[in-house]
């Protein structure tokens, strides 16, 4: 497996056999971060990366600005056939995923390497 690491001030991306994880790097992604992210991801879709994953580990609390800059990415990655997953431990995100309906859009994992393993298939 191969890895590279870049880190931003509230993001963290790392470079896994190709495919960019977005990890969100602090406890509550609010539109005080949205900047920030929505560069990042359309940095990504500009290098021609068709497959991301948003790593929601560190992350109990997203706000609906954060979400809106999901959702473009993934429809504009989708129309290209692509695809965002996410990585969604059990509570907090996982939860507000659920509550949102936000995982009929998502796909979520548990963990990292189901979430890497699903672009294998």
């Amino acid at each position: 497996m191969s890895k590279n690491t870049y880190s931003y001030e509230d993001f963290l991306i790392e470079m896994i056999d190709g495919i960019p994880v977005i990890k969100i790097n602090i406890m509550r992604a609010t539109v005080k971060e949205v900047k920030s992210f929505k560069q990042i991801l359309d940095s990504l879709v500009a290098a021609n990366h068709r497959k991301m994953i948003i790593d929601f580990s560190e992350c109990s609390f997203v706000d609906s600005a954060i979400v809106g800059v999901m959702i473009n990415t993934v429809k504009e990655i989708r129309k290209l056939n692509g695809d965002v997953v996410t990585v969604t431990p059990a509570g907090g995100i996982n939860n507000i995923f659920a509550q949102t309906g936000l995982s009929k859009i998502f796909k979520q994992y548990e963990k990292l390497d189901l979430a890497l393993a699903s672009f294998s298939v």
